[in-house]
């Protein structure tokens, strides 16, 4: 990802990430490269903080809902949130000690079966949803990690997979679908295709139509030779 992300020098990216990859030495790479990043993380390898482990390790069922401990290792910005579950997170664009750190939001109750639910069940009382605040880092990750799942959906109803016994036939197919979805986003990120119900349907049927459409000439070039295989 990091070596696609350095063919664009003069753009600027932030990068979301799950706890399978995420590290303080990876971040510390990406920010030589200009490369933002943001993720959850596993308090594993080497600078982690040791209170962080040790919070996890003991007290990660006994805090209260929203306790927050954060600190910042060359220049990382490591988290520890307590919500419904444990998090962990690092960052190279966030702060916990601005207001701008912090973002209010509706929250609904999670029912009595959901796990570790006494945690949060307290804070909303016998109210079924309630504005709480939330720090920005898990609102950003919440929302941007979704892209993978969106993407998933966009390929799903038009993909190009076919049964194939060759390896990279597969992949093939998920480059030209992805490349499909990548287009699509961008024409409604710049506003040259409309984001509504049948917008994508009509956008992957333009994309085909042009496709046929070029592919004709090489079929009208003139007669074909066709070659008979031998019998065994």
């Amino acid at each position: 990802m990091a070596q696609l992300l350095l063919k664009f020098p003069n753009a600027y990216f932030v990068i979301y990430m799950d706890n399978y990859f995420t590290s303080i030495p990876l971040f510390l790479m990406l920010q030589k490269e200009n490369i933002s990043a943001v993720g959850t993380t596993r308090p594993l390898g080497i600078n982690f903080l040791a209170l962080l482990i040790v919070l996890r390790k003991k007290h990660s069922t006994k805090l209260k809902w929203g306790t927050t401990v954060a600190d910042i290792v060359d220049s990382v910005l490591c988290i520890r949130w307590q919500d419904n579950n444990f998090v962990l997170g690092l960052s190279t664009i966030h702060t916990v000690y601005e207001a701008s750190s912090w973002v209010n939001l509706s929250r609904n109750r999670l029912g009595p079966t959901s796990t570790n639910a006494t945690i949060t069940r307290k804070v909303f009382g016998d109210c079924p949803f309630r504005i709480l605040q939330i720090l920005t880092w898990v609102d950003d990750y919440n929302y941007n990690m979704n892209s993978v799942d969106l993407a998933n959906q966009h390929r799903q109803p038009y993909d190009t997979q076919r049964i194939a016994y060759r390896t990279w036939v597969p992949l093939l197919h998920w480059i030209l679908d992805q490349a499909a979805i990548n287009a699509y986003k961008l024409a409604v990120v710049g506003k040259t295709w409309p984001k509504d119900d049948s917008g994508h349907l009509n956008f992957q049927r333009e994309i085909y139509s042009k496709l046929l459409d070029y592919s004709k000439p090489w079929f009208q070039a003139g007669p074909h030779n066709w070659i008979q295989r031998p019998k065994r």
